[in-house]
């Protein structure tokens, strides 16, 4: 099930639901949402320890979107081309379900790039859409993607939407934002394996520099995945490489006026470690 931003009596019902000390999880069951939805949408709005309040939140959801829309639109005037994931807001919704089953077009693309075939089967179509808080129309291109296990509630069906100002072909489109939708993996990687989720100071200079570092670092450790590793390698996040070959067991040792380090043998990762040094 893709996500939905909270409306406002579902956030009416998370606020009374709190107040009357109900658990995440009890008003994750009464929204039909995942715990994990609750616990951002409370992180998100009830900061240095306010109280959750659902106008508030709804207030602040709606002055994003109104940012979003301004940005898609500077983009627009200044001839700057984007293509990104929509919100499945009611009137996409609407759009999805109005769509009938003949144009539907079949997409042969893998889901995830670094597939080598696509294990289901998708299609897509386009249509028009005005974003909220704008009067310009923009590309909408729907992407269903078959379940590969139907769905009681949700339906055989996955449903993606993009908004796009780019004029390619249709499966050209998703297949160009395909490649492109990896870099929020790698701004995960560096969050949370380089730990650039939190900065250092309260000067920006001297943040400045620490995400230099961070950022060079990261440079260094993508060349050497990319450079000295097989190809089953090149794909590992920080924490695995560590623990894979950096993570050995080993002696130290001084023999015969040389500085020896001793691995175990028969390590299943020992052929790789050989080749960094």
């Amino acid at each position: 099930m893709p996500y939905t931003h909270f409306s406002l009596a579902e956030r009416k019902v998370l606020y009374f639901m709190r107040w009357q000390e109900h658990s995440q999880a009890d008003v994750a069951r009464a929204l039909g949402r995942a715990p994990s939805s609750i616990s951002r949408e409370l992180r998100h709005n009830t900061k240095h320890g306010q109280t959750y309040c659902a106008c508030n939140a709804d207030v602040r959801y709606r002055a994003v979107r109104r940012n979003q829309a301004e940005l898609l639109d500077f983009c627009a005037d200044n001839g700057h081309a984007f293509c990104i994931g929509a919100d499945q807001d009611e009137a996409v919704k609407q759009t999805i379900m109005a769509v009938c089953e003949d144009a539907w077009q079949r997409i042969h693309l893998c889901s995830d790039p670094a597939d080598s075939e696509p294990t289901v089967r998708e299609w897509a179509c386009e249509s028009v859409h005005t974003v909220n808080q704008s009067t310009r129309p923009y590309r909408l291109i729907v992407i269903r993607k078959e379940r590969l296990q139907d769905d009681l509630f949700y339906g055989p069906y996955l449903y993606t939407a993009l908004i796009t100002n780019m004029e390619l072909p249709l499966e050209e489109q998703i297949a160009w934002y395909r490649r492109r939708e990896q870099c929020e993996n790698q701004i995960k990687e560096l969050k949370w394996d380089f730990e650039l989720r939190v900065l250092p100071s309260g000067d920006f200079f001297v943040n400045a520099v620490y995400l230099r570092i961070i950022t060079l670092a990261y440079n260094l450790f993508v060349a050497l995945k990319t450079l000295m590793l097989p190809e089953p390698y090149k794909t590992l996040r920080l924490k695995t490489f560590l623990f894979r070959l950096l993570g050995l067991p080993a002696l130290v040792v001084h023999h015969a006026r040389r500085l020896l380090l001793k691995l175990p043998r028969g390590h299943p990762h020992l052929a790789q470690f050989q080749t960094l040094c």
